[in-house]
């Protein structure tokens, strides 16, 4: 009879365990990719009393299938830093601004944070 050996195969599927990335691994590289921008955030927070930016908080978690970086900003007040009011326009946008100034480097830290575990 004829038969046919591979080898090799069970180094393949070795290297393929390995690469899986695990939850924690998903927060891990979510946390530190989203620190860019909280300190972006952090350093752009108005200043006027100190609350706002001793409030502003970030947080990994699992939402269904995907892994959420969120960074909050706890003041009730901070949708009218934002947003600004009929009385006050000064800081309109500040956070948006701060979360776009960051963006290329939190992409690039993701990558590199999910990449690492493949190689």
């Amino acid at each position: 009879m004829n038969t046919i050996e591979v080898t090799g195969l069970d180094s393949l599927m070795n290297d393929f365990i390995e690469m899986t990335i695990t939850t924690a691994d998903e927060k891990r590289v979510m946390k530190n990719a989203i620190e860019p921008a909280y300190t972006e955030i952090e350093k752009n927070a108005p200043t006027k009393t100190e609350k706002l930016k001793k409030n502003i908080k970030q947080t990994v978690k699992k939402v269904d299938f995907a892994t959420v970086g969120e960074i909050k900003l706890n003041q009730w007040y901070s949708m009218f830093t934002e947003y600004g009011t009929s009385q006050s326009k000064e800081h309109i946008g500040w956070f948006e601004r701060s979360v776009d100034n960051s963006m290329v480097e939190v992409m690039a830290k993701m990558a590199e944070g999910l990449f690492e575990k493949a190689i």
